[in-house]
């Protein structure tokens, strides 16, 4: 299995990555994981992680194995699996799909429209990106690829329904519902509304903030725990600052995962304000699986998850956010219902047991 990062750097890929090998591996199968992540000590893991390998282990590697899953385009691995005539599985967890920068964020915004090769330009362009013309024809150069790969996954009905690639597979991505659970403790006073995410403009935290604005104009009491690191931390702090909410909103940074369950345990509803087009949500899954009513942004696959039991509102609309927030706070048993529905949707659907059983049918079937 490969992946660009992995642990110790903790992201939606290298968690469900992580979690597939571990649950594989207690299947009785044998994964090695390949990344280029650099680690000085030991691993914690089961199962065989190799770093950054050279061309030659990378050769010894695809012929010792019987398959070769891609959770991000490596050409070198892709090329050996072809030339060694090994299955090939390929999970599409971001959205160089349907953009070249595999953002879909503009420097003005969230980008709106389809990709196209002039608006593209001028986006790369005015971005500072580089390699913008190779990045250009990265969506339609895997779209080609495809074709030579046993089976594409897709992780959400969104991506399966928007990227255009051949022997498409829908499983849904997972988290382990047994450790994110409802906490006992029950809800501080005022509630506490969390926010867990990498704090860039793209994830919608200044959004949030400006909803958390209106909310108290309105007599509303409330907590905010937001949790994640990036480089938009000083502008949403000063953005806090300029609201004068800062008694009420805590930076809590990067947590590691005992540490995020607990804060989910202990509040009251979880929003993720994404501005683009998420194709998945695992933040929101994992708010859902602790049993908080989550309100979302209806936006990619995020608004199709969190529609069915939790609460959506128009992208980047910091007023409709803000009137969901008041009225979701404003009514316990409202949430304690929204709740229940959320967790029973999370251990149902997405849980990673359900998970692995789906990838390891795949992978026999196509061995087979």
């Amino acid at each position: 299995m490969y992946s660009v990062a992995f642990w110790p750097s903790t992201g939606g890929c290298e968690t469900s990555v992580g979690l597939i090998a571990s649950h594989l591996h207690d299947l009785g199968h044998t994964v090695t994981v390949l990344c280029q992540t650099p680690h000085d000590g030991e691993d914690p893991f089961p199962f065989r992680v190799v770093r950054d390998p050279v061309s030659a282990d990378l050769a010894t590697l695809v012929r010792e194995c019987d398959l070769v899953h891609l959770n991000a385009f490596h050409p070198r691995l892709f090329l050996q699996a072809l030339l060694q005539r090994r299955k090939i599985v390929c999970t599409y967890r971001d959205l160089t799909m349907i953009c070249p920068k595999g953002t879909k964020w503009k420097p003005e915004g969230p980008c709106l429209h389809p990709a196209s090769p002039r608006a593209c330009l001028d986006c790369m362009h005015r971005s500072g990106t580089p390699e913008r013309t190779k990045l250009l024809f990265r969506p339609a150069i895997k779209s080609v690829l495809s074709r030579l790969i046993d089976a594409n996954v897709c992780t959400s009905p969104f991506a399966f329904e928007r990227y255009p690639l051949a022997k498409k597979r829908m499983i849904y991505n997972a988290i382990d519902t047994s450790d994110f659970i409802p906490g006992e403790a029950g809800e501080r006073t005022p509630p506490q509304i969390v926010f867990a995410g990498r704090l860039i403009p793209e994830k919608g935290a200044q959004v949030l903030i400006e909803a958390l604005r209106h909310a108290r104009e309105r007599g509303t009491e409330f907590r905010v725990a937001i949790c994640g690191d990036g480089p938009y931390r000083s502008s949403l702090e000063h953005q806090v600052e300029d609201a004068a909410l800062q008694p009420l909103v805590r930076f809590n940074g990067n947590l590691d995962r005992p540490d995020l369950i607990r804060v989910l345990q202990t509040s009251a509803v979880a929003v993720v304000p994404s501005v683009i087009d998420e194709p998945f949500g695992l933040t929101a899954i994992e708010a859902m699986s602790c049993g908080l009513p989550v309100v979302a942004s209806d936006v990619g696959g995020l608004g199709r998850i969190v529609g069915e039991v939790g609460v959506t509102f128009s992208r980047g609309d910091a007023g409709e956010l803000a009137v969901a927030l008041v009225d979701l706070l404003a009514d316990p048993e409202l949430r304690a219902e929204m709740g229940r529905r959320c967790r029973r949707l999370a251990v149902q659907r997405y849980d990673v047991s359900d998970m692995v059983r789906r990838y390891e049918a795949l992978y026999t079937s196509l061995l087979d």
